[in-house]
This record gives structure tokens, C-alpha cells and sequence, in this order.
């Protein structure tokens, strides 16, 4: 009897096991998604526009074309540019372009290895109230610092801001299909993907709807009602018209060329390593569950009662509790105002003065905080929402040795101590335990607190 309440609770916890898989593999596919993502720009000698693009064409291990929006490139179709990661701008063609649709198609001279195409969802499969996201760089800060140069703009994939809602219904917009949705787009996200769970491209961030209070308080702010983007179908119109390859989430695949050699994508990739993943983590949970049995029954024929469970396991089989650390990833530890802290850390705190993390005292886990929205790379971590936090902000490290505090910023917005100096990127300053900083505004303010 014990036997089988032991291998029922060890199957549940499998169980519990592959569906936390589940969950994971599927973040992350969205947060790969943003790896396919870049900036496009579109210059004259005295303007420039800036939006989003994201990978399309030849599935495969590399991209050389991007889909954005016609509004995007329009100011100057014969000098655009991409940007990804930290790379220098890379020169782009517009080869197709459909101005009543807003859609633009750019090609690059050269493949990017780097960059992996999305794949097109069936929009006949797309329904009402699905969940979907839209992906896309934010435009404000660059906006205001393009006149600096290109150079000095970056599309790292930490930095893409990733929206959320549902779709609201199917329309059909000025002679173009259209997806209308709540998940906000804004300034910069245009061109970039609106995606599914499953990280396929249902659509083209387009337009922003909504009220204007200005008659009221003259306040010109715009108060969203809701999201447009383009249909997927408007797009691949587009492609089949210029034989540029794409292809649909589906067992065949379909290109404007026709071509049947695209097989291979990172996301089908992805769902096969999914696939494998959880046979590998079933099949060796089977292997210590027979193992199990086999002890058991090893120990059942040598005991006089038939097997007491019990006398499987002692006390050395037992893990050993060590005192808990202060873990700056967990999200719901951020938020106790109890916090346990090892000795070696001494009395060395990080203090949220306002914003996100007003009142929270962090300390010190492993010499160093880096702050940021990356649940990846961050161990104090913003929610998406803040999209002027770059996914790698800054790195606050405390060298116990010497007894000095250093900020080295990674970040596109800037952080500035109390004065309003901005910390030089890439460089680590000193700073003494009585300096406040603020991340990108005063209103994410930090200290650094010392308690007896």
C-alpha cells in the first residue's frame, strides 16, 4: 500500500514537472521572438523616422529580409537602414511597398546569420479574445538623441518592449484586414510583429486609436482606446505579388517563389527541442520510479513485515536546510519588507526611494544588483511595462574588500545620480554611500543605506 502511495505521488510530481516545462519553454519563446526583431530607420540630410521591423523570407539560420511599415521608410525609400544588437547600421533596399496598406518589405545585401525568421500564422485559425502580444522597439529616447548619430543607436533584444492583450475583433479598415486589439503600440513599436502564443506572426503594428483631452485641460496627451494591426494576409499579398519566400505555420510550407525547401525555421526547431526535452525528462523519471520499485521489492522479501517503507530512507538521505538567501529574481520576495540576509553581505543595503521598488531595502547577493527588465540576464527585475528600463540597466557592485560601491550603466535611457550628471556608459563610477541615482527618470530613484 505504501509502495503505491509512493509511485502515485511520484507520478503527480512528474506531472507537475512536465507542465512547469510547458510554461518555461513557452516564455521563452517569446522572449527568443525578440532576437528577430530590429530597428529601421528612414533619414534625409535634416529628418528621421524610426520604427520596428522583424524578420521574414527563407526559413532557416539566417534573415535578408524585413517586413515594417510603409510610414516608416516613406520619408526617404533610398536611404534606410537596420540596426540589431549592437552592430553598426546595416543599409537596406526597399523592394516593395504598399502605401494604402502601410506595408514596406526591406532586403539587406547580405544574409544575417544572427537573425532568424518568424513564420506566418493562419488567420483562419486566429480567433476572438486569443491572446496575442506585440513586440517592438521603443522610439521615445531615440527620437529625442537620432541627431547624434546612428551609430549611438542600439537594437539589443532586452531592450524590446513586449506588449500584451487579446484580440478584440476582425475588421476590415480602409480597404485593408485588420486585427483590432488591446495591447497599447507605442511610439517606435510601428512595424513590428503582432504574435500568438506560439510566436507565429499574426500581424503588422500599425495604428494607435484614441481621445484627445486637450479641449479639456489642454493636455495633448492621447488617451489610448485601442490597437490596429495589419493582417498577415495584406502582407503575403504583398510577397506572393514580388516571389518573395515566406512561409505559413502549417505541414507544407508556401512561398511567393513556390519553392519547397522551407522546412526548417528556429520555431519549428524550437517545438521539436520541446518535444524532446519532455520525452528525455519522462523517460529518466520512468528509470527512477522502476528503481524505486526494484528497492522496494528488494526490501520487501529481506524484511519480516513484508517491507516498512520506512526503513528505505535515513537520516543522511535527508537534504540539509541552509540558511536562506535574499533572491533579488524572485518577484514575490521583492515585495516582503522581512528579509533574510546572509552575514557575509554585511549591513550594506540598496533603498528604493520611489517608483517600482519605493521602500524595498535589497541587499547585496554576491557583491553585486544588476537592474533591469531581463528575467534572463537582471536579478532585480522591472515588469515589462517600463520600457524606458533596458533589459540590462545598470550593474551596482559593492567591493567589501575596500568598502566601495561602483555603477557601470548598460542602458539606452541613461542613469544619473542626484545632481542630474549622467554615469558615462560602459564606464564604472565610484560613488560614495551617500549618492542617490535614478534610472532613465526621477521617478525609479534609488540610495544606498547602512544599517547598525
Amino acid at each position: 500500500m505504501k509502495t503505491f502511495k509512493l509511485i502515485t505521488s511520484f507520478i503527480s510530481i512528474l506531472s507537475l514537472l512536465v507542465l512547469f516545462s510547458l510554461t518555461v519553454f513557452a516564455s521563452t519563446s517569446i522572449e527568443e521572438s525578440t532576437k528577430s526583431i530590429v530597428r529601421v530607420i528612414s533619414k534625409t540630410n535634416t529628418k528621421s523616422s524610426l520604427g520596428s521591423g522583424f524578420a521574414i523570407g527563407k526559413p532557416g539560420n539566417s534573415s535578408q529580409y524585413f517586413a515594417s511599415n510603409n510610414h516608416v521608410v516613406e520619408l526617404n525609400y533610398d536611404e534606410v537602414y537596420i540596426i540589431y544588437s549592437d552592430k553598426e547600421p546595416v543599409s537596406a533596399k526597399v523592394i516593395a511597398y504598399n502605401s494604402e496598406k502601410d506595408l514596406a518589405v526591406l532586403k539587406v545585401e547580405k544574409p544575417i546569420k544572427q537573425i532568424i525568421p518568424f513564420i506566418f500564422a493562419n488567420t483562419n485559425k486566429v480567433s476572438v479574445t486569443q491572446k496575442i502580444h506585440t513586440l517592438g522597439f521603443p522610439a521615445l529616447y531615440d527620437l529625442i538623441h537620432i541627431n547624434e548619430g546612428l551609430g549611438n543607436l542600439e537594437a539589443n533584444p532586452e531592450d524590446v518592449t513586449i506588449g500584451t492583450g487579446t484580440i478584440n475583433r476582425k475588421d476590415i479598415i480602409n480597404n485593408t484586414k485588420t486585427f483590432v486589439h488591446d495591447s497599447k503600440i507605442s511610439q517606435g513599436n510601428s512595424g513590428g510583429p503582432l504574435i500568438s502564443e506560439s510566436s507565429e506572426v499574426i500581424g503588422i503594428n500599425t495604428f494607435i486609436r484614441g481621445t484627445s483631452d486637450a479641449e479639456n485641460d489642454n493636455n495633448n496627451d492621447l488617451n489610448v482606446i485601442y490597437s490596429e494591426s495589419v493582417s498577415i494576409d495584406e502582407l503575403i499579398s504583398l510577397l506572393k505579388k514580388e516571389n518573395i519566400p515566406y512561409q505559413i505555420s502549417s505541414k507544407n510550407s508556401i512561398s511567393g517563389s513556390n519553392s519547397n525547401n522551407l522546412s526548417s525555421s528556429f520555431f519549428t526547431s524550437f517545438r521539436s527541442k520541446l518535444i524532446v526535452i519532455i520525452i528525455i525528462i519522462i523517460a529518466i523519471s520512468s528509470l527512477i520510479v522502476l528503481f524505486i520499485i526494484i528497492k522496494l521489492l528488494k526490501m520487501q522479501k529481506k524484511s519480516s513485515n513484508h517491507g516498512n517503507l520506512e526503513n528505505i530512507y535515513s537520516e543522511q538521505d535527508q537534504p540539509e536546510l541552509n540558511q536562506q538567501n535574499y533572491d533579488v529574481s524572485n518577484e514575490n520576495t521583492l515585495h516582503s519588507k522581512t528579509v533574510v540576509i546572509n552575514q557575509s553581505n554585511r549591513n550594506i543595503y540598496l533603498e528604493g526611494i520611489n517608483g517600482h521598488f519605493s521602500g524595498e531595502r535589497i541587499p547585496f547577493k554576491n557583491d553585486s544588483i544588476i537592474i533591469g527588465r531581463s528575467k534572463s540576464k537582471a536579478n532585480l527585475i522591472y515588469p515589462d511595462s517600463f520600457s524606458d528600463i533596458s533589459g540590462v540597466h545598470c550593474i551596482i557592485k559593492y567591493n567589501r574588500n575596500i568598502n566601495k560601491i561602483s555603477i557601470l550603466d548598460k542602458s539606452t535611457n541613461g542613469t544619473f545620480l542626484k545632481n542630474n550628471n549622467r554615469i558615462e556608459k560602459g564606464i564604472s563610477t565610484e560613488v560614495s554611500l551617500n549618492d542617490e541615482f535614478y534610472l532613465s527618470t526621477d521617478a525609479n530613484s534609488f540610495r544606498f543605506v547602512k544599517l547598525n
